[in-house]
C-alpha cells in the first residue's frame, strides 16, 4: 500500500537540489483525483516529474515553457514541441548514462509490487540519479534539446 502524500514529500526531498543546487523555482504542483505533476522551472525550461497513482508509474520529462509558464499541451504547444521524456532526450543526444539505472526504469514489476511506497520511492531514486549526471548538459543545450525532434517532424511534413 501507498499514501500519495508520502510519495510526493519524498519526490520532494529528491528533487530538492534542484532548488538549492540550481536556483529553480520551488515546485509547482499540479494534482488531479489520478496524477500529481511536479515542475521545476529553470529559466526556459523545467523539470516534470509525473507521478500516477492509477497505472502505478513515473515519468521524468525536460519541458519547454512558453511565457515562463507551464504550456497548455502535452506534447505539442504553440511553440512546436514542449515537452520530452527524459530518456528520448538522453537516446536523441547519445548521452552515456548508466545502463542499470535505465534497465531498473524499465524493468517490468507486477502490480501488486508497484503498489507499495518503496517501489515509488525507487523509481524517483533512479530518475534522480540519471538526471543528476547530466542536468549540466541540458543546460547546456537549453531550448536546442527540441530541436532534433523538430526537425524529425519538419522532414516527415515534407517527405512525399
Amino acid at each position: 500500500m501507498f499514501y500519495q502524500d508520502d510519495v510526493i514529500n519524498f519526490c520532494k526531498s529528491e528533487f530538492a537540489f534542484l532548488n538549492f543546487e540550481y536556483g529553480s523555482s520551488r515546485p509547482i504542483l499540479k494534482r488531479s483525483s489520478w496524477t500529481t505533476e511536479l515542475y521545476y522551472k529553470l529559466g526556459d525550461l523545467a523539470i516534470e516529474i509525473l507521478v500516477d497513482f492509477r497505472d502505478l508509474d513515473i515519468d521524468l520529462y525536460v519541458v519547454r515553457l512558453e511565457n515562463g509558464k507551464i504550456p497548455n499541451g502535452f506534447y505539442v504547444s504553440g511553440r512546436g514541441i514542449c515537452r520530452l521524456h527524459l530518456e528520448k532526450i538522453i537516446a536523441d543526444q547519445k548521452w552515456r548514462v548508466d545502463n542499470t539505472l535505465l534497465k531498473k526504469l524499465r524493468s517490468k514489476t507486477k502490480r501488486e509490487d508497484r503498489a507499495q511506497t518503496l517501489f515509488f520511492q525507487e523509481m524517483i531514486r533512479q530518475y534522480h540519479l540519471i538526471l543528476v549526471t547530466i542536468i549540466e548538459k541540458i543546460f547546456t543545450l537549453g531550448e536546442d534539446v527540441f530541436i532534433h525532434n523538430e526537425l524529425m517532424i519538419f522532414s516527415y511534413r515534407l517527405d512525399p
